[in-house]
């Protein structure tokens, strides 16, 4: 093949690549210029020397037969959430939402989707075994999808439980089903078009999470209850004989390999317990790690020879674990996801607040083709980023400010910080001083002159009334800082003098405020509806319209240029408003990414999305006749 065919080949593939994912985003007068790929990990299965992340909407494959040193070596995007991921053979099959999702992964580098399935609710959990797929699919019970065609998978059989159904084993012509209504069911499925239940068990101190069969046992994380261990030598007649409780949190998510118990615990982390006497196990080994602090996170837990691998949503982590002592098992690799928190872009490169992650930079000087060069460790977890000439200013929300040099975008250096005995969050750069919204301690203003000594001089936190102000947003324009409190108040503060700040004027919002943007004589707040208020007189502010429409549900951020309102909503991504008449702002166009958008800047005539579940995304909006 000639080599000008060879690069007209691959600028076709690229094209056909962006128009793939043109298709699965809603938008009107925007388009997608380029996108860093990036998801929520949610679960992990382990095949061979391969591992497998479902990661919101996309499906990453890395090659773990370094386990120190795993690397990615190829992924699919698929149509509909990934929340749980089985292998077998050539192909992964992945239940979220109301979908499986087939993915062919017999070339590990490029794996593609091949084929869909709708179910009648959101499923949690699913087990493959030959040509059957069984999904424990919420209150809809079992459902058994006939997978021999993987381009046409289709629904066969069901049985309702009447519960809301979290997990599901396979063993023998039996399926073994647990809700969070404390019952275990089991369920005959040797005839799989008209499965039938022949025996439960119910339980009414616990709240059934994750179930594991192994031999006449079924092990089942009960939540607040620990480990229950429940005798299946007679499917008619199930009966509790042992169970560990774990008295630090509830248990999540569980794994049997030989004779111990892997266990995912709320708030803690694993726990490994020793299972050789079904009837009394016992605790052998712990190992802190990232695990849920939320009920609505993710995790995922899966045990190959030597190692435990766990993914976690919220932290956007993948760890694998030495357990070879199961008695002492041992971090041997932590890999982070990016989160968008907050970015911002400075020249060619874009600055991202990315969670435990810390400080993520990206090189955009090829927008069509952004990606990351490195990353910088915080304390615990950046929320907010600023950058002013040499320096990035990046808030911790558990430490406080962390300085950042820049100067060479490629081997960031932190030079100095800030603890704050608070949550820190939105930050301000202007002059010589970072204005950072501490929540419940008010607006905090930090003397940044001397980079690798920063130091507070100066607060607000109460106004004349001895009300409290909680602190959010912040944007700085002149002499004055316009600070969101949360409370529904949107506070203009004269900060002439850093040192001895003065509430000018005020204005009450309804709805928590999160987000603002100043531009000319006009605040733009960001409170689960888009709200102008006038400042030309800044003691007497005044709300002059509001954007509320059924179609927009949480605005969380946004950002102002040339009359023009990027704004982000959740979760229908981001929405384009002209405000030229700021009294009567109107939808232009929008953008609906995949996940759930959370951060906008816009820099020259390109839009920059982070969000959480897909990535960064470059766009651009169309010119309007």
């Amino acid at each position: 093949m000639k080599k000008y065919d060879i690069v007209f080949l691959g600028i076709i593939i690229v094209n056909m690549f962006f128009i793939l994912i043109n298709c699965y985003s809603d938008s009107l007068n925007v388009e997608l210029v380029g996108r860093m790929k990036s998801g929520i990990p949610q679960d992990v299965f382990v095949d061979g020397n391969y591992a497998y992340v479902a990661a919101y909407r996309l499906i990453y494959i890395f090659d773990i037969s370094s386990k120190k040193n795993p690397k990615e070596i190829g992924y699919c995007e698929i149509t509909y959430q990934a929340n749980r991921v089985y292998v077998l053979k050539n192909y992964a099959y992945i239940v979220g939402g109301n979908f499986l999702t087939i993915v062919d992964i017999s070339n590990k580098t490029k794996p593609f989707q091949v084929g869909l399935c709708k179910l009648p609710d959101s499923a949690n959990d699913i087990y493959v075994l030959g040509n059957y797929a069984y999904v424990a699919d919420s209150f809809k019970g079992l459902r058994i999808i006939d997978i021999s065609k993987p381009k046409t998978p289709k629904e066969i059989g069901h049985y309702n439980t009447n519960g809301d159904s979290k997990g599901i084993y396979i063993s023998g012509n039996y399926a073994y089903l647990v809700d969070n209504q404390s019952s275990l069911r089991i369920i005959d499925i040797s005839i799989p078009k008209s499965p039938k239940e022949v025996g439960f068990y119910y339980d009414t101190d616990c709240s059934y999470q994750d179930i594991f069969v192994k031999e006449h046992y079924a092990y089942i994380a009960g939540g607040l209850s620990g480990l229950r261990v429940i005798d299946v030598s007679i499917p008619e007649k199930p009966k509790e004989v042992g169970y560990y409780k774990t008295p630090t949190g509830p248990s999540t998510n569980i794994f049997i390999s030989e004779k111990f118990a892997y266990i995912l615990v709320d708030f803690v982390g694993l726990k490994i317990i020793n299972i050789s006497d079904p009837e009394s196990p016992k605790e052998i080994g712990f190992l802190k790690v990232s695990c849920s602090d939320y009920s609505e996170a993710k995790v995922g837990l899966f045990v190959s020879g030597n190692y435990v691998y766990t993914t976690e949503s919220n932290e956007g982590s993948l760890n694998i674990i030495d357990i070879s002592d199961p008695a002492n098992p041992k971090q041997n690799f932590f890999y982070t996801f990016i989160d968008f928190n907050d970015i911002y872009i400075s020249g060619n490169y874009a600055y991202i607040a990315a969670g435990i992650t810390g400080l993520v930079i990206a090189d955009i000087s090829n927008p069509k083709l952004p990606k990351k060069i490195c990353s910088i460790k915080t304390p615990n977890y950046a929320s907010g980023v600023y950058v002013s000439g040499d320096y990035a200013y990046v808030t911790d929300e558990k430490f406080g400010l962390i300085i950042i040099d820049v100067s060479n975008p490629k081997i960031p250096k932190e030079i100095g910080f800030y603890k704050m005995f608070s949550r820190a969050d939105h930050i301000y750069v202007s002059d010589n001083y970072a204005y950072i919204g501490a929540h419940d301690s008010g607006l905090r203003i930090i003397d940044v002159s001397n980079p690798k000594k920063p130091k507070e001089v100066g607060f607000y936190i109460k106004d004349n009334n001895g009300d409290r102000c909680y602190a959010t947003g912040v944007y700085v324009s002149g002499d004055y800082a316009y600070v969101n409190d949360y409370d529904g108040i949107l506070r203009i503060l004269d900060i002439s003098n850093p040192t001895s700040l003065e509430n000018v004027g005020s204005c009450g919002i309804h709805g928590n405020a999160i987000n603002i943007f100043v531009s000319g004589n006009y605040a733009y707040i960001a409170s689960g509806v888009l709200r102008i208020i006038e400042i030309s007189n800044p003691k007497k502010p005044k709300e002059i319209s509001c954007l509320d429409d059924d179609k927009y549900n949480n605005i969380i951020d946004i950002f102002i240029k040339d009359n023009i309102a990027y704004i982000l909503d959740y979760p229908s991504g981001l929405r384009i408003i002209d405000v030229s008449n700021p009294k009567q702002p109107k939808e232009v166009g929008y953008y609906d990414t995949p996940g759930n958008a959370n951060s906008v800047f816009v820099s020259g005539k390109y839009i920059y999305v982070g969000d959480n579940g897909s990535g960064l995304w470059i766009l651009q909006l169309n010119k309007r006749k």
